[in-house]
């Protein structure tokens, strides 16, 4: 009887040793699970994203381009031949150029010098005048643009007059028909002049490359992306000092693939369609997907509590490894404790992201252990040391986004580069929502409201001259 309690006690005795010494379960175990992600295509489409740049064009950059247009129109001498006279026009100065709802009003300061051969040798007669157009714009559904100039009046600065000996000679006909003449063929020069010069229609297309071209994104997200749009739309003109603003609007549709598209032929892509539209908001609503890897959330999370010890009271916990991982729809981080706890300990809840921090909501806390020595471990459950671990789940994700930001301004940055113009990105907020657990990562759609500024300082770059 005696050897059978000293055999039982022995065998109790060295249970109680072995499961004492037992090491916990690897951390590389726990997140090892029968997670199988959902097949899904190999490329898939955002949300839409309303694609909006406020835009200025210089005024005085509107005016050069438009007087290289008015000195190839003026140029030799015309001929009035009711009245037996030779006409030459030039431009006093610089003309002067607003953009208004879609109608361009121009002023043109113009010499007017007139020859009239007569018994008495040639006499000149020569003034000054600003002759004023409208040119109303519009633009047809594939991109062409189309003018159609009237003048819209004129004002005499300084009259002209023959002059022979003293007698000066009133010339009112002969100014009606200059201004008449002029009329003519200023303002049928000025519409082919911009059917010529300046292809709207190239421009777009290039444009339209650009957004189109895939554009690999850094390794921290992976993939390929690219954009996409059927139809565009332009606000009419405002007035400024400076420059004539408009807005322009294109919902976008941005697609991520995991490798290079090589289905895409820009080739056989037509621009968008073309639409004018009064209300366009002033800001980009930009919808992209962005993924967060589960090692690149172990690495923040490792960088602020690995080694940390939590202290309540006689009870004292440190933080020997963690991993963060996905399990169940839910965020998890596993922690392998030393001290008055040791053992596994694992945390979990619905990823958010709120009050600019990536968490984990409603927690649910989980204690694994081998050690019979340890009764439940509940004091890990409540109070302080509970608080510490559940920051383990707070992540501070700005390094992130700001990456996120400057692949985006990558993409518009080609814009600048195609055109030597200039483009400013201003941020709103930033919301990650439908956050959903895979297999490797965080899958998130990335909201982000950012106002886009372009501004043009040489409209020569967006002509063919």
């Amino acid at each position: 009887m005696i050897k059978k309690l000293t055999f039982f006690a022995i065998t109790i005795y060295t249970a109680l040793v072995f499961f004492s010494c037992s090491s916990p379960k690897a951390l590389t175990d726990i997140v090892r699970s029968d997670y199988v992600e959902e097949a899904v295509s190999p490329y898939y489409t955002n949300p839409k994203s309303d694609l909006i740049f406020s835009f200025k064009l210089s005024k005085s950059s509107m005016s050069d381009s438009l007087d290289i247009i008015l000195d190839s129109l003026l140029t030799g001498t015309t001929e009035l031949e009711d009245y037996g006279v030779k006409v030459a026009l030039s431009r006093v100065d610089s003309s002067r150029i607003k953009m208004v709802g879609r109608a361009l009003n121009i002023d043109v300061p113009l010499n007017v010098v007139m020859f009239k051969s007569t018994m008495l040798g040639t006499l000149t007669a020569a003034g000054k005048i600003i002759m004023k157009f409208e040119s109303d714009l519009d633009i047809d559904r594939n991109w062409n643009l189309i003018s159609y100039t009237t003048l819209d009046g004129h004002e005499w600065i300084e009259a002209p007059k023959f002059r022979a000996g003293l007698f000066a000679i009133p010339i009112t006909k002969l100014t009606d028909a200059v201004i008449m003449r002029t009329k003519n063929f200023m303002t049928r020069g000025i519409d082919d002049s911009f059917k010529e010069n300046f292809s709207l229609r190239e421009y777009v297309d290039e444009i339209t490359d650009i957004l189109l071209t895939p554009y690999k994104l850094d390794s921290t997200f992976g993939g390929w992306i690219y954009m996409m749009a059927d139809s565009t739309y332009l606000a009419p003109a405002t007035d400024e000092p400076d420059y004539s603003c408009s807005k322009f609007y294109a919902p976008m549709y941005m697609k991520v693939q995991s490798t290079y598209p090589y289905d895409i032929n820009n080739e056989n892509i037509a621009p968008p369609i073309f639409a004018w539209n009064q209300d366009i908001p002033d800001s980009t609503q930009f919808r992209v997907r962005v993924d967060l890897r589960y090692d690149y959330l172990t690495e923040l999370a490792k960088r602020n509590f690995l080694n940390q010890r939590f202290k309540n009271g006689d009870k004292e916990i440190k933080i020997e490894d963690l991993v963060i991982y996905g399990d169940d729809n839910l965020l998890k981080v596993a922690c392998k404790t030393s001290g008055s706890f040791n053992g596994n300990v694992i945390i979990g809840g619905v990823p958010v992201y709120e009050d600019h921090i990536l968490q984990a909501k409603n927690l649910n806390l989980d204690i694994k252990t081998k050690n019979f020595f340890h009764k439940t471990g509940s004091f890990l459950a409540k109070g302080f040391i509970r608080n510490q671990l559940n920051k383990i789940l707070y992540f501070d994700i700005t390094d992130y986004l700001q990456q996120a930001k400057d692949e985006i301004e990558v993409k518009l940055s080609s814009l600048k580069e195609s055109h030597n113009i200039t483009v400013d990105v201003g941020w709103g907020e930033i919301d990650i929502n439908s956050i959903q657990i895979k297999e490797q990562k965080l899958d998130g759609l990335m909201e982000a409201a950012l106002k886009v500024d372009v501004v043009v300082e040489d409209l020569k770059k967006l002509s063919s001259f």
